[in-house]
């Protein structure tokens, strides 16, 4: 084989390196299955001939090269008009929130929707569950039980405190004693310590970076949209209300408001931080098979978060959408950095040492 052909190659498969790279034959074989279709048994003959006589795994898609490079270019150019419709739709909804931020607000205003009260009780849990669960990780597969209680019961009750709290504040619990927020902080801890036991040795590896990632993810998505929100000091709608009047609107693009922390929204930002989900894709095989189901769920589930903040009156629709549109920025930023890169590249070193 001459030096053109793996040049050629090389640029051929760059979009795949950060998943191939110094995987098992079998993997590959999972990966692409679903996508080779009608050809999967004649791939997977090549494969097992592969795994028969051992060859390098870049000879092998060397060799394959013709039968799957097609598939994967017509695969990433559906990604990439699937993504490039959301930011569309995203940014025609920052025009429209220019002039109709407050006439939406005023035509949906309903504090007592069920549905928006449970989402300000629980949408926003998704950025700081990855954080609980490497708590667990820690404390039981890690050797370092300490940071992990720590860690644990941190979130635990950050989790619950604030939630409950809501509850309370519209009506749907009386006074929360706080023996029962300890019982249910408790229980929570030792779930996820329970947990963190469960999965076998591969998958706690795979876990334990996903958390550990989520976890940063949640420190500066919590920094950014703070730094945003003193930076902008927007009135929020419900206050406004509370006034009886609304001179304190400012439109999404002015700066230094009149006082308040509606912009942008940190409920929709926490509840966007299940992206964490999109980033398994480049750890978990599984999750590959299946991108529409996985990505679809997250635009349903910050969709969800967004119209709710809207409903209750806590934010505008210009607020939710740009948390929306920082945390994809923070999102793909992490997802195309090296430093991203070199941790997978360590993680499937470790596990094709097991």
């Amino acid at each position: 084989m001459n030096c053109d052909t793996i040049r050629k190659v090389r640029v051929d498969f760059a979009c795949l390196q950060a998943i191939l790279e110094k995987c098992k034959i079998n993997m590959v074989c999972t990966l692409y299955k679903k996508l080779l279709k009608g050809k999967q048994h004649f791939f997977k003959a090549k494969a097992r001939f592969f795994c028969k006589t051992k060859i390098d795994l870049y000879f092998f898609l060397v060799f394959i090269r013709k039968d799957l490079f097609p598939i994967m270019q017509s695969y990433s150019a559906v990604r990439r008009v699937g993504v490039g419709i959301l930011l569309f739709v995203l940014f025609g909804l920052m025009a429209a929130a220019t002039r109709y931020d407050l006439a939406i607000s005023q035509a949906v205003y309903s504090p007592s929707n069920g549905f928006a009260v449970f989402m300000e009780a629980f949408g926003w849990w998704s950025l700081y569950l990855p954080s609980l669960l490497w708590g667990g990780f820690l404390m039981r597969r890690n050797g370092r039980p300490l940071l992990g209680i720590v860690i644990t019961v941190g979130f635990s009750c950050a989790l619950w405190i604030p939630a409950l709290s809501a509850l309370e504040k519209r009506g749907w619990l009386f006074e929360f004693p706080i023996w029962a927020k300890g019982i249910l902080i408790l229980i929570t801890c030792v779930a996820s310590f329970w947990f963190a036991g469960i999965p076998g040795r591969r998958t706690t590896m795979r876990l334990s970076l996903l958390c550990c990632t989520g976890f940063w993810m949640m420190a500066v998505n919590n920094l950014v949209v703070q730094m945003l929100k003193l930076l902008w000091n927007r009135s929020r709608f419900d206050e406004m209300l509370a006034q009886g009047n609304f001179d304190n609107f400012t439109p999404w693009f002015q700066l230094f408001g009149n006082g308040g922390s509606s912009f942008p929204s940190g409920h929709t930002a926490a509840a966007a931080g299940v992206l964490v989900v999109l980033m398994a894709a480049d750890i978990f095989p599984m999750v590959k098979r299946h991108p529409w189901m996985y990505s679809s769920f997250c635009v349903l589930y910050i969709t969800g978060m967004a119209a709710a903040r809207i409903v209750i009156g806590r934010h505008f629709l210009s607020d939710t959408v740009a948390s929306v549109l920082v945390v994809w920025a923070l999102f793909v930023i992490v997802r195309h950095s090296k430093l991203w890169k070199a941790v997978l590249n360590q993680l499937y070193d470790r596990l094709t040492a097991l």
